[in-house]
């Protein structure tokens, strides 16, 4: 699916749904190998999930950064090879400041694994306008 973020759109799916992930490496054209994308989160306590380890000064800057525009990256802990089915040794881990992709997280009571939308364009890096996203994504 693809949703705003508090910084630009996102396309992604539940984290748990292998064919999902399948399809979105497909949409994206990222071979699962390469897949470097972000997990977002609902809240702190989902990060120990993906993450190897969390230590307390890195914990108090996530707690008082999040939610936000940002993504941290981690070294993951042994459920990320599981899940993805690659054995990725880092994490971009994302608690947006937005109600539309916590909803999504909240509903699916999973993670989504997500990706910016970029832009073809030479002059701008990513879409923002919700129109042209849907004619370039309509189809996929």
């Amino acid at each position: 699916m693809v949703y705003p973020t508090d910084t630009i759109y996102g396309i992604g799916c539940d984290l748990m749904n292998r064919r999902a992930i399948e399809k979105l490496c497909h949409i994206t054209d990222v071979k699962p190998q390469k897949l470097n994308l972000s997990f977002i989160c609902s809240d702190l306590s989902h990060i120990s999930n993906y993450v190897k380890r969390l230590d307390t000064p890195e914990f108090k800057a996530l707690k008082k950064l999040l939610p936000g525009p940002f993504t941290f990256i981690f070294e993951s802990n042994s459920n990320v090879p599981k899940i993805l089915n690659v054995n990725k040794k880092t994490v971009g881990i994302r608690i947006p400041a937005h109600p539309i992709p916590l909803a999504l997280v909240h509903l699916l009571e999973n993670p989504l694994i997500t990706s910016s939308i970029k832009d073809d364009d030479l002059i701008k890096e990513y879409t923002t306008d919700p129109e042209e996203i849907y004619e370039d994504f309509k189809t996929k």
